[in-house]
């Protein structure tokens, strides 16, 4: 246990006294009844609030989509939640319909310079514009608003023993490896980056990748 101590939040850590000898606890990872419960409260009022102001700029997005590509607006796929549920996600379509699909099996899997992307989708993705369809996830409860980043299903399916420790949480709309470099990181670093957060959860630590959120996505640090 000493050795994994760096990668754990000393909030995690409480000191406890054992006869003579002081020994460190770990607290539990798996949320609670009344953690859990606070998690979907603040995921239900920072979408909605969320969801209302940004309404208007989902018009414009959706205008600007249909004026600079033929396809549907909204790009839906099947990934997966918490305990391996299935869900269907909802972005703003970025790239052409049509094209050559690329084999999508390997884990976290994204292509640095994608042939398929569409003037207007460079810009949402460069802002992270595009993930906004999925604070109706949020609000359906089939994600999170921080967790880690939901897989493909194909994904999931081709590489489940290493993946699966991923799903002891709900997907999120954002997440530790997001402000730890976004699509800079490699996969190795993504999945380690994802279990330190499901070992780490608190309310806190949610607050603050929330917060930090906003400057990766105003930096574009690590978009593309």
């Amino acid at each position: 246990m000493l050795a994994n101590l760096p990668q754990m939040l000393t909030s995690r850590l409480a000191l406890l006294k054992v006869g003579p000898a002081v020994a460190v606890a770990l607290r539990p990872v798996r949320l609670s009844g009344p953690q859990a419960a606070m998690k979907r409260a603040i995921d239900l009022a920072v979408a909605s609030v969320a969801l209302l102001v940004s309404l208007p700029l989902w018009a414009v997005i959706a205008l600007a989509i249909r004026l600079d590509s033929r396809g549907p607006v909204l790009f839906h796929q099947q990934r997966v939640t918490k305990d391996g549920r299935i869900f269907r996600m909802h972005k703003f379509r970025t790239m052409r319909t049509g094209d050559p699909a690329f084999d999508t099996t390997r884990p976290f899997f994204k292509l640095e310079s994608d042939p398929r992307l569409t003037r207007v989708g460079g810009f949402l993705r460069r802002y992270s514009l595009d993930e906004l369809p999925q604070l109706w996830n949020v609000l359906t409860g089939e994600m999170s608003i921080v967790g880690p980043r939901p897989l493909p299903a194909e994904q999931v399916a081709a590489h489940a023993d290493l993946l699966t420790p991923r799903q002891a949480v709900p997907a999120g709309v954002t997440g530790w490896w997001q402000i730890n470099g976004r699509s800079r990181v490699t996969a190795e670093e993504a999945l380690r980056l994802d279990l330190f957060y499901i070992e780490n959860w608190s309310p806190t630590l949610d607050l603050y990748i929330l917060l930090k959120t906003f400057g990766a996505v105003v930096r574009r640090q690590g978009a593309f």
